[in-house]
């Protein structure tokens, strides 16, 4: 602070700050609390101590351009002049050093009052601490490469699912990002706690990723003028359905088939294509199975419902790739666990009501045969059954992001909660 307070007075002038030696541009704003005072650090100063430091190596992570930390909207327009040339020179040209920022230059950060942080910042915390466990390689390791790559996959769905018009906000990095630049080692973290919910990439061999979509009968290929549309749902209305939906299935199949090959490199040998003409048809690879079925809506018969599915998991690696990612997309809302052994949810409901946790919310049928749960600051409703654990999301999300959520529940229920009766392990 004396060094700073040595380079000149500064002032606030029509939403502009000046030293004594002119405009000043290139600074990072920190807000101090008490009282509401700021200090403003020149970049070429704060940089030029890390050089002369002598550290081996160094990472640094900037929140730039969180609105919450400004105290007027006047130095908010001076700190989003925050240029990332002169971070990207210096942290290119320095061995083993990393930049991790919030958004990219123009771009702003956006906070989450729900998770009460900037949604960047949350997930940057969530993976120092051991609770994002698709942010770390071989288990235990955060490295700059997992770490970004993780910000980038988790913070577009959290902005969707914050703020209903649509925010950017693309996490940056410049550079060492390489994956043996090891940030932490979260062995001691992980390890286990309360025996609880532990990343095992064995729990993804029985997931399934899913979606449902509703779509008028009449505007299938098929459906031909003439046709009636079915006032009831039969064997007969069935088969009827199949019949005029099979070259859109057909088409389904054909492109994800180029898809599949293109990304994962799949030999003709490699894929089975299964097509009965009954509704539904299948892609079979090494690694998993696709499925696309459609029937019709038990709600109004006029209507069907398209059902897509990756299941048979049985190369869970594979479904981390960004192959997987990039054959898949956003093309699913859902993803359930089905568990070893049968869920007792009776026990699982009279558990969440005995803690009387404002954070949870909770809904079953008189019967007993479901339950849904929320749980404050963690996206998507939970669906229970005796034989499945289901976790449904508002809009599609991709692969990872929903893997990411079935984990952070897990943690949750039993981390947090301590809600031990659904089965997660082997």
């Amino acid at each position: 602070t004396g060094d700073l307070m040595t380079r000149g007075i500064l002032d606030i002038e029509g939403g502009r700050l000046w030293t004594d030696t002119g405009l000043l541009r290139s600074v990072l704003l920190t807000v101090l609390i008490g009282g509401g005072a700021v200090i403003l650090l020149q970049i070429d100063w704060l940089l030029g101590l890390l050089r002369e430091s002598g550290a081996p190596r160094f990472a640094m992570f900037l929140d730039s351009g969180e609105r919450g930390l400004l105290a007027t909207p006047a130095m908010w327009e001076i700190y989003g002049d925050l240029a990332d040339s002169e971070l990207k020179e210096f942290f290119d040209q320095s061995e083993r050093s990393v930049c991790l920022a919030a958004c990219q230059p123009g771009e702003e950060s956006w906070p989450s009052g729900q998770l009460q942080h900037g949604i960047w910042a949350h997930h940057l915390i969530e993976a120092f601490a051991g609770n994002a466990p698709l942010a770390l390689e071989r288990g235990t390791l955060l490295t700059a490469r997992s770490l970004q790559k993780h910000l980038q996959t988790a913070v577009p769905p959290s902005l969707r699912a914050t703020y209903a018009e649509a925010k950017r906000q693309s996490p940056w990095a410049c550079g060492d990002q390489s994956s043996d630049w090891v940030l932490a080692d979260l062995g001691e973290i992980l390890k286990p706690n309360k025996g609880a919910a532990q990343f095992s990439v064995g729990q993804v061999t029985r997931i399934s990723f899913g979606r449902k979509q509703t779509a008028d009968l009449r505007r299938l290929a098929g459906f031909r003028k003439g046709y009636r549309i079915p006032d009831h749902n039969s064997t007969a209305t069935e088969a009827f359905l199949a019949k005029i939906a099979d070259e859109e299935i057909r088409g389904d199949i054909a492109a994800l088939h180029d898809r599949l090959r293109a990304a994962f490199k799949f030999k003709r040998a490699d894929i089975q294509i299964s097509h009965s003409g009954d509704g539904a048809a299948s892609i079979i690879t090494p690694h998993f199975t696709y499925t696309v079925r459609v029937s019709q809506s038990a709600d109004d018969s006029s209507e069907v419902v398209w059902n897509r599915e990756v299941k048979d998991i049985k190369a869970p690696a594979q479904i981390l790739s960004d192959a997987f990612a990039e054959v898949f997309g956003e093309m699913f809302d859902t993803v359930e666990f089905s568990p070893p052994a049968q869920i007792p949810l009776a026990e699982l409901i009279d558990r969440v009501e005995q803690l009387g946790d404002d954070r949870l919310t909770l809904d079953y049928d008189p019967d007993i045969t479901w339950c849904k749960l929320t749980i404050e600051g963690i996206a998507g409703e939970i669906r229970v059954t005796s034989r499945a654990f289901e976790i449904a999301q508002r809009l599609p999300q991709p692969p990872l992001v929903l893997l990411q959520s079935f984990f952070a529940i897990q943690r949750a229920l039993i981390d947090t909660h301590d809600i031990g009766q659904i089965p997660f392990g082997d």
